[in-house]
């Protein structure tokens, strides 16, 4: 017990720091997780955060070093969460992230549109289990965002904004800058 609880702590706080450009990742510190992570699979098989999990450390590692192997383990691994645990809102972003990065959907065109519309379908779902959470519409409008859907992002944003999320960072202003100039949809005075 106390062994997982330190690697769910160390997974969660490693891929929290690197998602916010705080912690260069280092492709030992990955692995090394990532194994811990299979240990942890081989002990409890299932129990799908180990699999969401590793499949988010995977896909880290995917992205910083260009690997496409550790993309389709992440695929892999995120596919197994969501068949453990598909009404669980976290499974279906991570889906949702993991597939718009096999698709390459930020490039023009994407290397993979049929994978693009996968990944989208994940964030969607995840809205449709957590409708009422101002966080899940903002997600869902940095994926459409990611693939180039401004009318739909400045939707999903909108709809966030209603829910009262708070927009906090320099990157979530620039979002919204970003989509609402190209939309020309400038409704809100209580941002910033």
């Amino acid at each position: 017990f106390v062994g997982g609880e330190t690697l769910t702590l160390f997974h969660r706080f490693s891929v929290g720091e690197i998602r916010q450009g705080m912690l260069q990742p280092p492709a030992e510190l990955l692995d090394s997780l990532a194994a811990r992570l299979s240990e942890a699979i081989e002990r409890e098989p299932a129990k799908y955060e180990w699999y969401l999990a590793r499949g988010e450390v995977l896909n880290i590692k995917a992205a910083a070093f260009n690997d496409q192997a550790a993309f389709e383990a992440a695929r892999s691994d995120v596919e197994k969460a969501t068949s453990l645990a598909q009404n669980v809102p976290r499974v279906w972003y991570a889906k949702g992230t993991i597939f718009l990065g096999l698709g390459r959907c930020n490039n023009n065109p994407p290397a993979s549109p049929a994978l693009c519309d996968e990944g989208i379908a994940a964030f969607k779902k995840a809205v449709e289990l957590n409708p009422d959470l101002a966080d899940s519409y903002w997600t869902l409008g940095n994926a459409y965002h990611f693939v180039g859907n401004d009318k739909d992002a400045d939707a999903a944003y909108s709809k966030a904004l209603d829910l009262g999320y708070s927009v906090e960072l320099p990157s979530e202003a620039q979002a919204l800058i970003d989509v609402f100039s190209k939309t020309h949809n400038f409704p809100r005075e209580e941002i910033g």
